[in-house]
């Protein structure tokens, strides 16, 4: 969309309106407005482009390489595949074990620990690729375990763009992925 700025007498009106010879904040977006309202000057969309997108997202930081696994002492690289056995600590699974059953007691849409399991072990997974700095691997699974349950129970993410884990949705949820019900839900079996 491009501004009326070329014509002066819109330039004057906008420049009146917006007080533009008191605006000094750089801070403020009233000064980067009247800034690109200056008579005989180019908009700076380009620069405003380049400010904005030298600010990165914090959580698309990689692991550092000493955080990067795949696989342990405990659970070898390909055992989260069918077949392979992962283990989680007790506390970790008495801690899912409660967020089903708190979940189940307040909703139609029941979980199982298996689903939690699941999305759990993902969000360890994509810790080593993402992450904000700062949270610990166990913290960065718990949120998206929480972010699943929030799924199931409003019917839409608090996220739009989480969408990792809608394969694992009970049947009857309305996000359920087709392609992981045509596939009789794949790794999974245990939730379906």
């Amino acid at each position: 969309m491009e501004i009326k700025r070329d014509d002066p007498k819109r330039r004057k009106a906008f420049r009146d309106r917006h007080n533009c010879d008191t605006a000094n904040d750089k801070t403020t977006p009233r000064y980067w407005s009247c800034r690109q309202w200056r008579g005989g000057k180019k908009v700076e969309a380009a620069y405003m482009k380049k400010i904005y997108s030298d600010k990165k997202d914090p959580r698309s930081t990689p692991a550092p390489p000493k955080d990067r696994r795949k696989g342990s002492k405990k659970n070898k690289p390909g055992s989260a595949r069918p077949g392979g056995k992962v283990t989680f600590s007790e506390q970790v699974t008495n801690s899912l074990k409660e967020k089903v059953r708190k979940h189940n007691e307040k909703s139609e849409k029941k979980v199982t620990l298996g689903m939690l399991k699941a999305v759990y072990r993902r969000g360890a997974g994509a810790y080593s690729t993402s992450h904000r700095p700062g949270v610990s691997r166990a913290a960065w699974s718990m949120a998206r375990v929480n972010a699943f349950l929030t799924l199931v129970r409003r019917g839409r993410p608090a996220n739009p763009k989480y969408v990792q884990d809608n394969d694992l949705l009970p049947s009857n949820h309305g996000r359920k992925s087709k392609k992981a019900s045509e596939e009789g839900c794949g790794l999974w079996r245990s939730h379906c």
